[in-house]
């Protein structure tokens, strides 16, 4: 059977050679014939729609991965969404692992808020720069595997964090042994996330948190003011800052950052970009030396100690920062018009329990957690300064609120130490993620450490903190309030000492079990002071010592 004519219609009906012109054959037009057409050819599409449904299956394939990695089974499991008996006890994240890990963390720490270019970077830093620094990449799946695998409560993920911590520690010591690596903002941010990993992985047992912190320490000293001045420098300075800044109040030791240069170097090419929180951690980084100084000023007199400070300069200087926190109050009131406002508890989500009620009847809630942030600094600061002012006790000590009203209503810290509970259903929500954790826990801690631990503010904040702190992710919090530290035995013995104070109304005067060893020569003594109130400068190591010697 020969091959069927191509011709259209007409022309076969015809008989005749067709020229095939298209859409309508020349031959039918010059023979004045209506052109039927050319007939449609049959195609096999089977070996097409074979290839088309194995590509549906691979992106159905692709799909399911990465939604069920982003929606874990066990979280579906506890909404009734999945039957428990048909899930996996182990997430299959396959080659999506890392990538959801860092997302996971990101979201967490800063879903909603512009809270800090510098967390992106070194949550994520490839994106942004060439990044060269094998330590920093291992530093960061080490912390983002082991946030991820702590709340998904999948040790497999959190084993690989640990391998990870291990590598990046094993580089670490490599790169400060270098003598250009040891200074460089990757090595600083490469410190900065074993820092952070700690705080996930913390147990009561554990060193490395200290570790890392006074690694950071000694790294932005070295570095100098002048090398934090633009980003991202600056940016992981002021995270570093406010670590630096707290572990210095609870180990009650000084630090540089009291220095009057690292309060301003930094901000000298924008000062109107240094923000309220900024002043507040500039005075929340002279405490630790008022800490020194007033447990020397409450040390009974002896030969083998070294001279007491003068109570009336420190009572001076006490007040003059307590100054500072209300001038800021007021700007932080005009700056922002409504920053706050009260959401009655019965409408407020509860963090509370049957046998554990809010010590309040409204809570504060704040335009975002950045003026939350400010808040909860400021009354902590505040807690703080009130106890050193109230610790040193001379005869003539005049109430603060006699010379600062409104700070401190009743003439104590009852009011402030409530204020930061009434932050907690704010914080706490699930919108600001594990940063509402993070900006609550150490205000929490003070006013925890501030107040009898049986009264109704101590136990709600105990109870809030210990609820949240493994869905935050992270594991520090959880003996947080329990560890013992210089300032929980000092803000102790200023419980005792009111509990024991005399007819006249003033404390005892107790040696503080932590305080400096009264061989060790006077703290700042040889200082030159720029002003009555201001602080006496210390001498601080070498560049050469604040890291490893070059080998």
């Amino acid at each position: 059977m020969g091959k069927r004519s191509s011709g259209c219609i007409t022309c076969r009906k015809r008989k005749v050679k067709c020229d095939e012109a298209k859409p309508e054959c020349e031959r039918c037009k010059k023979a004045t014939y209506r052109c039927a057409g050319y007939d449609q050819s049959w195609l096999n599409e089977a070996p097409f729609e074979r290839e088309a449904h194995k590509r549906i299956l691979v992106r159905n394939q692709l799909y399911n991965a990465r939604h069920n990695a982003f929606l874990p089974k066990q979280a579906l499991i506890s909404q009734g969404l999945l039957p428990a008996e048909k899930v996996a006890q182990e997430l299959d994240l396959s080659a999506f692992r890392e990538d959801i890990c860092r997302s996971f963390l990101f979201h967490r720490l800063c879903s909603g808020e512009n809270l800090s270019k510098a967390i992106s970077w070194w949550l994520n830093p490839t994106p942004r720069v060439q990044v060269q620094s094998r330590t920093l990449v291992s530093a960061s799946k080490a912390m983002v595997a082991a946030f991820f695998g702590r709340i998904h409560q999948q040790p497999l993920i959190m084993n690989e964090g640990t391998k990870f911590y291990g590598e990046a520690l094993r580089n670490l010591s490599s790169d400060l042994s270098h003598k250009v690596k040891a200074y460089t903002f990757e090595t600083l941010g490469a410190t900065m996330a074993l820092n952070m990993y700690e705080m996930i992985h913390l147990t009561p047992d554990s060193t490395g948190l200290l570790t890392h912190a006074g690694g950071i320490k000694d790294l932005i000293y070295a570095r100098g003011p002048e090398l934090h001045k633009s980003y991202p420098e600056k940016e992981i300075y002021l995270e570093a800052r406010v670590i630096l800044v707290a572990n210095a109040i609870f180990s009650c030791q000084r630090t540089f950052l009291e220095e009057q240069k690292w309060k301003d170097v930094p901000w000298e090419e924008d000062v109107s970009a240094k923000s309220m929180f900024d002043y507040i951690v500039d005075v929340l980084s002279d405490l630790p030396y008022f800490l020194q100084q007033v447990a020397h000023a409450n040390i009974s007199t002896a030969t083998d100690l070294p001279e007491r400070p003068d109570k009336e300069l420190l009572q001076k200087q006490l007040l003059e920062r307590l100054q500072i926190l209300r001038k800021l109050r007021g700007e932080w009131h005009i700056k922002y018009s409504t920053p706050v406002w009260q959401v009655p508890v019965a409408s407020a989500s509860s963090q509370g329990s049957d046998s554990i009620r809010p010590p309040f009847d409204a809570a504060i809630h704040f335009a975002d957690v950045f003026r939350a942030y400010e808040y909860c600094a400021y009354q902590m600061a505040c807690i703080l300064l009130f106890l050193l002012y109230q610790d040193l006790s001379p005869e003539n000590l005049q109430p603060v609120e006699d010379i600062l009203p409104g700070l401190f209503p009743h003439g104590s810290i009852q009011n402030v130490v409530c204020n930061i509970c009434r932050c907690t259903e704010y914080l706490c929500h699930e919108q600001n993620g594990s940063r509402g954790y993070i900006v609550l826990q150490l205000p929490a801690t003070i006013a925890y450490l501030a107040t009898d631990k049986n009264s109704p503010e101590a136990k709600w904040l105990y109870h809030v903190c210990k609820k949240r702190a493994r869905s935050s992710g992270f594991g520090w919090g959880e003996f947080a309030m329990d560890q013992v530290t210089p300032l929980s035995l000092w803000m102790a013995s200023c419980r005792d000492r009111h509990r024991n104070a005399g007819s006249n109304g003033h404390f005892a005067v107790v040696r503080p079990c932590w305080a400096v060893d009264p061989k060790e020569p006077a703290i700042g003594r040889s200082a030159s002071l720029h002003s009555d109130a201001a602080l006496p400068l210390r001498a601080w190591k070498s560049l050469g010592e604040a890291v490893r010697n070059p080998s």
